[in-house]
């Protein structure tokens, strides 16, 4: 196994102010993913920046290779849906704090 990094884009700089209930659900569909993948124990982290505009999605998972990685990227609800593109980068995870990513958690 191998660890990657997923970057997701908006496919326009308008979203998600104007999203469309459509979006939404595939965006909803999109986070149920990533949290059955975190719960099994393949994600790391999984986030977003907070800016008004240009908002970028990040989550750094586990895949059994690169090709396998990018077909999740592929496969993500959003990313079909044409809400988000997605890029998907090999990834070495240097350093970590448990204890800062449980206060990062409990701040939701």
């Amino acid at each position: 196994m191998a660890w990657f990094l997923l970057e997701l884009h908006p496919t326009r700089p308008s979203f998600p102010a104007d999203a469309s209930p459509d979006e939404l659900q595939a965006v909803d569909e999109h986070f149920a993913r990533l949290a059955r993948m975190a719960a099994a124990g393949h994600v790391a982290i999984v986030g977003r920046t907070q800016e008004a505009t240009d908002p970028l999605g990040l989550c750094v998972f586990e895949a059994i290779d690169e090709s396998t990685a990018r077909q999740m990227a592929d496969d993500d609800p959003a990313v079909q849906a044409g809400v988000f593109h997605a890029a998907v980068r090999p990834y070495r995870i240097a350093l970590g704090s448990p204890t800062a990513l449980q206060r990062a958690l409990a701040e939701e």
